[in-house]
């Protein structure tokens, strides 16, 4: 099940909060969307327009367009999409992530905690503290901050 958001962001989506119940879902925010207000579902989340709010997923949250607020999902991945996972094609995060997993091929502009695994393509930018369980760092990701590793 997908749940498809567009809109010509003239003015966006104003929002004070999108509430699904759905753990099987797929909510699309559309390119030329943009969403201001908060995001709660027990699905997934697909950002390739503007989200200005926080978003609370159960399920896995792809950024491949921008989002300025905080993420707190099961995996979080930064400039993929969900139909592709080794196309690094950019993304941006202004705002903490606190996540399972995370994988970054795009921005990160906040800080990162994951209770299992970070990683860090050789797209990925981070200007912020990391903080997980294990981490993995390619070469020519940029690191601007403290890497540290949780038990």
């Amino acid at each position: 099940r997908r749940i498809i958001m567009q809109d010509n962001m003239s003015e966006g989506l104003k929002l004070d909060e999108v509430v699904s119940e759905f753990s099987d879902e797929t909510g699309i925010i559309g390119e030329e969307t943009k969403v201001l207000g908060n995001i709660k579902t027990k699905g997934h989340v697909e950002v390739f327009g503007f989200v200005k709010g926080n978003i609370e997923a159960k399920g896995d949250v792809f950024v491949v367009g921008k989002v300025e607020g905080n993420i707190q999902c099961n995996k979080l991945h930064i400039g993929i999409t969900s139909q592709n996972s080794n196309a690094a094609i950019g993304g941006i995060l202004k705002g903490n992530a606190v996540c399972k997993d995370i994988v970054v091929a795009g921005t990160v502009a906040g800080d990162i905690i994951a209770h299992g695994k970070v990683g860090l393509t050789k797209k990925a930018s981070v200007r912020g503290n990391l903080k997980a369980a294990t981490m993995c760092m390619e070469i020519g990701a940029k690191l601007e901050g403290y890497a540290e590793i949780i038990g």
